[in-house]
This record gives structure tokens, sequence and C-alpha cells, in this order.
């Protein structure tokens, strides 16, 4: 009764939300490796939980978290909500309850995360599936720190590191009633690694890295690595590497367009789901981490219009507001509503890059594509498509990537000027001079006649603006360049074929570690690599540093990879990093705004009770 009774209130508060936005408009000794600190809320302890852990109670007073001591936890309160409560308890009791309500910039045109999905699928579906290991909920802590346990209890390594043991949960169903085994994480594991044509970015935080992955039981996976790697749990902490139920592999990838069946925290609900309209979810009842989720569920609305975003936002149907890149926007929001709203200002690790396809002249030319590295005017991509938010440089950049910065590699707008780096030089002069001169030398004076189809990767918003951008300095170097818009899911496809001439792709790493992105981006068999082109010296260096443990060998091979980019002969030459701020009302509690899709899994969030959707 009770889930039928949520799931009219979310069918209700859809219709209504509906109406309002769119008014709006390998062997060796084995070594124990204990989990990384995990929270106490990952494990809770057995604590005598109230009648109905969601019903009002004592814990009601301390929502605010303004009484005087604030350590103090009501009883009755559920383990859960007891341990993040110690961990921020400013924010006061977790309260359970309330439908937390996101106004999404991206929609989810499909549910497959096995495809090349965008950003609206993963945030779909982030929330609806778990990974093996997670990072955790730290409280306010804003970085990412440490690695908990998810559908992993524990794990051991050889003393080699090339060989991961993990002991799986006891007693987790998938939301069909599936029972979950090692056999579903060894397929999915299986469907990463062997991406075929659909190109998962899973495939870029798994294959460079593990060789196979077999079940030795029901609950014992054996990871065999292709050698050490320093980064192997945080990447299979990632949003992408989500964990599917075999029988559903089984059906084929192409079940999952319009099929979700996870083991997270929430329920996907599909006659809820109107494309290009929004999505609702309902609370995992059967959820194995005790106590979690708070909320009753979640809807998220599609509304690409920043404007339209901004009035749901103001007159309190949407909760959270995303992709406001103008400072100026989010200051007067701020002014206007002072400490009732909480601005994140945070870099969404976005890499915007022109892709040139190197199968096809005249982009097979090391030449021209060095000559198109100096010819493009970042700033503008920048100022235009970025909103002046975010950062210009190379692709190593320790603005951007924490361990970059760590490392002291990379190089920052700033520091290629100061190098007199002609691509990168605010008057563009001298680079495009040299520009003509390569284009020469390579036998193509003359580009006039030379068809370049820049294909969208997403047909609105930044990453449009982006592609306009590309098109017209294309035509400035002289080039006959035309814009091809087509839905998110056409352009995948399209990319993957080889079936375009030059985009600008947006790509998210979501991660503080900048090896993944390159995995994706310059590896050649990387997922997001569709130039086609193989760089065997690159290669290397990444297979290199995907093995790499010391920070001096690191160091090392980025430093080297960051030479020869800089060169500007690869097909895949970054614009700009973005730059973003969230907003949300002050009644959402425990939401944490890290970066890429490690914000959506939402199963630490909660709402005050002075949140809408309580009344």
């Amino acid at each position: 009764m009770r889930k039928q009774l949520r799931g009219s209130v979310i069918a209700g508060a859809m219709l209504v939300m509906a109406v309002v936005i769119s008014a709006c408009s390998g062997g060796g000794q084995t070594v124990s490796q204990q989990p990384q600190s995990p929270v106490a809320a990952a494990q809770p302890q057995a604590a005598a939980p109230a009648a109905d852990p969601r019903a009002p109670s004592a814990a009601a007073q301390l929502a605010t978290g303004t009484q005087a001591d604030a350590m103090a936890v009501p009883q009755g309160t559920s383990a859960a909500a007891a341990a993040q409560f110690k961990l921020e308890p400013e924010s006061g009791v977790p309260q359970y309850g309330g439908i937390f309500r996101i106004g999404e910039t991206n929609d989810a045109a499909t549910l497959n995360f096995w495809d090349a999905a965008g950003r609206g699928t993963m945030a779909s579906m982030y929330k609806t599936y778990d990974r093996l290991v997670n990072w955790a909920w730290e409280g306010n802590e804003v970085s990412y720190k440490t690695i908990a346990p998810s559908l992993a209890v524990s794990w051991e390594t050889s003393g080699d590191g090339t060989v991961w043991t993990f002991k799986l949960r006891d007693g987790v169903r998938f939301h069909d009633g599936t029972p979950f085994s090692c056999q579903d994480v060894e397929a999915s594991y299986d469907a990463y690694l062997n991406q075929g044509d659909r190109g998962p970015s899973g495939n870029s935080y798994t294959a460079p890295i593990i060789d196979t992955a077999t079940c030795l039981d029901s609950k014992t996976l054996v990871l065999n690595l292709k050698g050490p790697s320093p980064i192997l749990l945080q990447n299979l902490a990632h949003a992408v590497v989500s964990i599917g139920a075999k029988r559903d592999l089984d059906r084929g990838f192409d079940w999952y367009n319009n099929n979700a069946n996870g083991t997270g925290p929430f329920v996907w609900l599909p006659d809820k789901w109107e494309r290009g309209i929004g999505y609702a979810h309902t609370r995992n009842e059967d959820y194995w981490d005790e106590g979690l989720p708070y909320l009753d569920g979640q809807k998220t609305f599609f509304v690409a219009d920043l404007a339209s975003r901004i009035a749901a936002f103001e007159t309190k149907r949407i909760d959270t507001l995303k992709g406001v890149r103008s400072v100026t926007q989010a200051d007067r929001i701020l002014k206007r509503y002072g400490d009732q709203v909480r601005i994140i200002r945070r870099s969404q690790q976005n890499g915007n890059f022109a892709i040139y396809n190197t199968r096809k002249p005249p982009f097979d030319n090391p030449k021209v594509r060095e000559a198109l590295y100096l010819w493009m005017d970042r700033a503008q991509f920048l100022e235009k498509a970025g909103e002046g938010q975010g950062w210009t440089g190379e692709f190593i950049h320790p603005g951007v990537y924490p361990d970059v910065k760590r490392l002291g590699v990379g190089n920052t707008l700033e520091t290629l000027q100061k190098a007199q780096h002609l691509a990168f030089q605010v008057d563009k002069t001298a680079a495009r001079k040299r520009a003509k001169e390569l284009l020469a030398e390579a036998g193509y004076s003359d580009l006039s006649g030379i068809k370049v189809r820049v294909v969208v990767q997403t047909p609105s918003g930044a990453n449009l603006k982006s592609n306009q951008i590309l098109v017209a300095q294309l035509k400035e170097m002289g080039f006959d360049a035309v814009l091809e818009v087509t839905e998110r899911l056409t352009s995948a496809r399209m990319f993957r074929k080889g079936d375009f001439d030059a985009v600008v792709y947006g790509t998210t790493a979501g991660y503080p570690n900048i090896i993944p992105m390159l995995n994706r981006a310059v590896w050649s068999q990387g997922v997001r690599n569709f130039s086609g082109l193989v760089d065997e010296t690159l290669d290397g260096l990444l297979a290199e540093l995907n093995k790499a443990i010391t920070p001096e060998d690191q160091k090392r091979i980025l430093t080297e990879m960051d030479q020869i980019l800089l060169k500007g002969q690869h097909a895949t030459h970054l614009m700009y990093h973005a730059k973003t701020q969230v907003i949300e009302w002050g009644y959402v509690k425990g939401h944490r705004y890290l970066t890429g899709f490690q914000e959506e899994k939402n199963d630490h969030t909660w709402l005050g009770l002075d949140a809408p959707s309580r009344r």
C-alpha cells in the first residue's frame, strides 16, 4: 500500500510540474587490502529503529541544526541517519520522506548506458544502479578522499598488485527481485572490456587496466590486471562502471534502451517516463544499505532552456538548479534570496574537444591538424559557449585535475602564453600566419571547395554553441564548413562509424585523476577518440601511465605526453574546460556536488521539513 501511495504522489506531482515548467519555458603472495575508511553509514551498526523510520519523531526538533547539543541523537533515529548527523551536525538529523525535484539540462533519450550514452542517461541511471565500490559520503568533504564498500564488502590484492579478489555482499536483490551474484559483475565487466560497437563509457575505466574478470564462486570475483594500477578502485567507483543483471545482459544490449533494473537506492518508474519531459524514481524499499535512502523518491524534468530552469527554481517547482555558467546570474539569485539558497561553484572536469576525422583528407595530414591547432581561437569558445567560466590551456591542466596539480605538471593558459606558445597567444595574427604556411606545405593553399561536415553532439545549450563557433572559425580559415544538427543518439552512432568530418565533443571525466580522460580521448581505442588516429607513441605512454605506481613515474610520463600534445598534431584538440555553478534551496540537505555524475546517487540526500514536496 505504501508503494502504491508513493507512486500516486509522484505521478500527480509530475503532472503539476510538467504544466509549470511548460509555462516557464596475476599471482604472488596475497596481501589483505581493507576497505579504505568507509563511513559508518556505508555499513550501519545495529540500532533500534522507530516502528516506521520515516515517521516524524524527536529528530524533527533538530532538523535545522540549531540546538545546543549538536551531537545528541534522538532516540529512534536510524543508524544511517545517526551516522550522517555526526558527520554533518549543522544540517540536522536526516528526515525521511519527500520528493527531490531536479531540473536536468539533458534529456534521457535512452536508458542504455552500454552505449556511448550522454549525461542525461547517466544522470537517470546512476541512482538506479550500484558499483562494486563507491566514493564515501564524508559529511562536509567536498572532494574525493575515501573508497568505501558497495556491492563488494572487502578486497585483497596479490603481492605484485596484479590480482584483486573481491568478496561480494550477501542479500542484495535487483529491483525485479532477482538475487545479485558474482555472475552479474562478471557479465557487466565482460561487456565493458569487450565493447564491440557499443562504446560504453565504462570501457575507458576498465579495458586499459583489467585483463579478465572471473568468478571463483557466487560471492567471489577475481580481477586479473594488465599490471599494477594506482587507480583501479577509483575507476571502479565511477558511475559509468555500474553493474547490471546477467539475465538482462543476456537479452541483448538493446533491452536497456527502454528498461532499467539495478540494485541502487532508487527504482526507475517506467510508466512515469515521458521523453523530452521527464522521469521519476521511487525509493528502493529493499536497498542493501539499511536506513538509506531517506527520500521517498525523485522527479527529474528536462528543461534545456536556462531561463525556464531559473523560473522553475525561483518559484520552488524544482529544488536544485544546474547548468548556471554565468557568475552574474548566480550572484543575482544569491543576492535576491540570501541564505535561503546555497551556491556551489565547481569544475565539471568537462573537456570540450575539437575532434577531426583522420580517416578523411585533409585531416589525415598532421600538418593540417597542426594548422587547425594554431588557428582556433580558444578564448572565443570559452567566452561564447562557456560564458567565460572555465579554463583554456592544454589538456593536462593543473587547474582542472587535482592529481595533475599535486604532481606539478601540465600547463595553464598563463604558462603557455609566458612560454610564447603561438596557439595560445591573445593576438592570433602570428599563429594564423603560421597555420597558412603549414597548409601550403601540406598542399592545401586553397581550402575553398573542401566541405567540412561539423556534426553536433547535442542539439542544444553550450555544445550547440561550441559547434557553431567551430563552423565559423573553419570558414574563416577557408573551409566550406556546414553544421549538421541531429538528435543525441543519432550523432553518437555517427561518431562511432566515422560519419562526420569534425565536432566539438564535450566529455566529462567525473574524477580527480586525469588518466581516465586520457584513456577516453587520446588512447587510440578510447571510446571518445572518434578521430580514428592511432598514435603508437601516446598509446605506449598511456600503457605505462596506467601501471605507474610512483608519483615520479606519473610525473615523467604526463610531462612527456604534454609535450607531444602541445605540438598540435594529434586529432583531438582541447578548446576549453567548462565550469559551472549549482544552486539549491537551503532545505536540500546531504546533497553533494563533487563532479561529473557522482552527485546523482542521492542516497544521503534528504529534505528539511519546509520542503515544498512535504506540504
